[in-house]
């Protein structure tokens, strides 16, 4: 199963690099079987993909509260 990168980080803290976090979006969209031939998505790739589809919203939410925390130190 893919790994998202910054899940695994030792110290929690996020790089503010967009073009990073684009990257392993392209890298799970594009990973094998991550679309089905017939392009439906049935109940097999929903469990196969459970951890990413659970792991890259909660990612994308961690990274957005410390860009937001961080625009407003700069306030």
């Amino acid at each position: 199963m893919l790994q998202v990168a910054s899940t695994n980080s030792p110290t929690g803290s996020l790089t503010a690099d967009p073009a990073r976090w684009a990257e392993e979006s392209s890298s799970v969209r594009s990973a094998a079987e991550f679309y089905p031939d017939s392009r439906v998505a049935g109940p097999a790739s929903a469990e196969r993909w459970d951890g990413v589809l659970v792991a890259q919203p909660a990612l994308a939410g961690r990274r957005l509260a410390e860009l937001l925390n961080s625009a407003q130190q700069l306030r």
